[in-house]
């Protein structure tokens, strides 16, 4: 978008967020072709993050003995979500994200269904530094932390024949899940940052010093 209003390439730095990465510990599992999945959801319950999508999507798959766990302060649309849901399906409701370690050793592949134009989404960063795959929507931000087939898998956004295709991709063989490539160090650490912007703002500065 900012290439596009003539800004040139040389003005433009991106910068990731930071993490604490020693927060969250990497394990990454393995699955046969008979594994039963949990997939997850973690953050904000509001339409853009595309929650209902997802529910509608899981609930064509009923009884296959996969489950979904939506973690996510729901309490003022429970009962809207509870009428979409599937027997499947768990809403775990608000969570600390100081237990995010904990809530990602419970998920086999996180689903980021977001419809708008997220930038940077903290949620895909850290499944990356847990190791956990994660499936989104081919747009924005999300579409630039996660390659198709490589460190995830993408789906048409607001299109819930293709999330149901890639969740039935995923259930039909969960050994492509064995494939992908999730590197906890393309995450970056919350100091690694601070000290690139610092660096970056003395270089603007004209090479002067901070403390």
């Amino acid at each position: 978008f900012i290439r596009s209003l003539g800004v040139p390439e040389s003005k433009i730095v991106s910068s990731k967020y930071g993490f604490d990465r020693t927060a969250i510990t990497y394990r990454r599992k393995t699955y046969t072709k008979d594994s039963k999945l949990t997939f997850g959801y973690t953050g904000r319950i509001i339409p853009v993050k595309g929650v209902a999508l997802l529910l509608e999507a899981f609930k064509r798959f009923e009884g296959r003995g996969h489950r979904l766990l939506v973690f996510g302060d729901d309490s003022s649309v429970r009962p809207y979500l509870k009428r979409r849901a599937s027997s499947d399906t768990h809403l775990m409701g608000s969570y600390d994200n100081q237990s995010i370690d904990c809530i990602l050793d419970r998920i086999d592949v996180l689903v980021v269904p977001s419809i708008w134009l997220e930038n940077s989404p903290l949620v895909i960063q850290e499944a990356f530094l847990k190791g956990v795959p994660v499936i989104t929507s081919d747009l924005g931000g999300m579409a630039e932390l996660v390659k198709h087939g490589v460190n995830g898998l993408l789906f048409s956004p607001g299109d819930v024949r293709s999330l149901s295709d890639t969740l039935k991709m995923v259930m039909d063989d969960p050994t492509l899940l064995n494939r992908l490539i999730i590197d906890p160090h393309t995450v970056r650490d919350g100091v690694e940052e601070a000290g690139s912007m610092i660096g970056l703002y003395n270089k603007l500065l004209g090479g002067g010093t901070t403390d």
